[in-house]
């Protein structure tokens, strides 16, 4: 664990990779794609592209 900041369950879950589990749902529903990136990296990537 990094400085206390995860949980035990929270590191069983990354362990077990079911911390992308809700990834899968939002697949199977349509609201995301599973090629492309993240919404989180898509947001970096606007920032740091050059204009």
């Amino acid at each position: 664990m990094q400085d206390g900041k995860i949980t035990r369950n929270g590191h069983f879950l990354r362990q077990a990779g079911l911390d992308e589990l809700a990834q899968i749902f939002n697949i199977l529903r349509g609201e995301m794609s599973v090629v492309g990136l993240r919404p989180g990296q898509a947001a970096i990537a606007k920032q740091q592209s050059v204009p």
